[in-house]
Parts: structure tokens; sequence; C-alpha cells
């Protein structure tokens, strides 16, 4: 299963109300807070159903743009319909060859897109161009799965399962882009300087099993595999995720343990 699948059809709308509050918007906050004060040129790449571009609104100054972008236009329908704003310009972009002027943006932002992008190089370099000297590039990835157990939980049951048959998406997309060293070099020979990057733990709450497994399930590619595979496939890997995510509750709770990186750049 390879990270090309698109976020199509339904599975944005599950993305959003299903995976949206409990994983994506705590980073969410956290990586629109890092946008320097009176930048009035933001690019965001993979904006998804808007998750980010909400938060990083108020942080623009009355007469600023927002340039939200997204590769999947089922993503966009969505975050359109959520937003509304006379500042946002909305587009169906590739990373990996940016439709805009050289050092047009103040900031480019990219949360939780890296990871898909086939040429990061390239990406890096094209998000480099597109800044303003001196301009910001703040992103976010996810660390590995033995830091995201809810997510790791998700893996160890199709493989029990499927088998061989498993999908590889989550090693290969979401939780792929986890090596600091790896980042660091690689913005560095994209042209960044001052890069940092943190490692933040934070948490959600999850009070209904339920609604994560439909997100993991239906808010992303993964559905779309198990009905590949058999009609029968999707209810009932959900069916045991529901009593994995029961198992786990006995050491989480409700909680929702996560850790990502917190990428800072400059030109």
């Amino acid at each position: 299963m390879s990270t090309a699948a698109t976020y199509a059809g339904s599975v944005p709308e599950h993305y959003e109300s299903s995976l949206g509050p409990i994983l994506f918007e705590p980073y969410a906050q956290a990586l629109a807070a890092l946008v320097p004060e009176g930048a009035g040129q933001l690019l965001e790449l993979a904006c998804g159903t808007g998750r980010l571009t909400r938060h990083l609104l108020p942080r623009l100054p009355a007469g600023g743009t927002l340039e939200a972008s997204d590769l999947n236009p089922d993503m966009l329908a969505v975050a359109k319909r959520l937003l509304q704003d006379p500042r946002l310009r909305w587009s169906v972009a590739d990373a990996q060859e940016l439709p805009f002027a050289e050092g047009r943006f103040d900031a480019v932002l990219c949360g939780f897109g890296l990871m898909f992008v086939p040429d990061k190089p390239k990406a890096l370099r094209e998000m480099h161009r597109v800044l303003r000297p001196g301009g910001r590039l703040l992103a976010t990835t996810w660390d590995s799965m033995a830091q995201n157990p809810r997510a790791a939980i998700i893996a160890e049951v199709m493989e029990e399962v499927l088998g061989p048959a498993a999908p590889d998406f989550l090693s290969v997309g979401p939780y792929s882009l986890y090596d600091a060293e790896l980042l660091h070099g690689l913005l560095q020979a994209a042209g960044f300087r001052a890069v940092r990057i943190e490692k933040r733990a934070l948490e959600s709450r999850c009070t209904d099993a339920a609604a994560l497994v439909n997100g993991y399930v239906d808010g992303s590619p993964l559905g779309q595999y198990l009905d590949r595979k058999g009609g029968h496939l999707r209810a009932m890997i959900k069916k045991r995720l529901l009593d994995a995510f029961g198992r786990q509750s006995k050491i989480y709770g409700t909680r929702v343990p996560m850790q990502a990186l917190l990428i800072e750049a400059s030109k």
C-alpha cells in the first residue's frame, strides 16, 4: 500500500470529524503559535481539511494573505466549506513543484505533510525558494509508532489479521519521518539555517474508542485498502481494533499520548 494513496471520497469527512480533534488539534495549536508576529504572507502546504489553517488565521494581520494548499482536492473541499475568510486563498499544489514566485512568503507551514512527499529534498528546496530572505519554515512530522502507541496498535492488529498482506501505510507514510538527524541534514542541504527540531509529547482525550477506530480506518486510505482485499474486512478490523483499544484503556484510560517533531528553520 503506497503513500501515493489519496485522501478522497468520504475519507476527508471522517478524517476531519474523527482524527482531527484527537490527533491533529494539539499540534495545530502548537505550530500556529510559532508563526512570527507580523508575518503577513503565509503559505500552508498539505492543509488537508483546515485543522491548522483555522489557527493560522488569528495570527494573520488584517491585510495579510494565507495561501492554503493541498494535493487532494477532496480534502480542500471540506476545508473550504468549514472556513471562510477574505484573507484565504485556496489552491491544489504539489510541494515538489510549487506554483509560487521566489521569495513571496514570510513563512511556510506544513503540518504532518512532509512524510508523504516522495522527493523530500526537492520539496524542501521549493519551500526555501518561495520564502523571503529571513523567512521561516515551520513544520511537524510524527515521531515513531513506538512513541505513538494508539497508532502502533493499528499496525499490530493489521499484521495479526492480514499477515504479509497487511498494509504498510502507517510505517511508510505518517510515521516514517522521525529521524531528527536525517531531517536536520535534509533541511541544511536545502539551504536552511538556524535549524531547530524539538520532540514534543502532547496528549488528547478520547472518551469514545469507536471514534478513534473510525478515524484511523475510515479517515485514511486504510479503509479503501481493506475493501479491496475483501468486503468483510473493514468491519472485522474495526471490531478487532475496538477490542485492542479496550485492552489499552487499562494503561491509558481515555488519554491519547502522542509525540511529534516540531521543526523550525530560517532562509
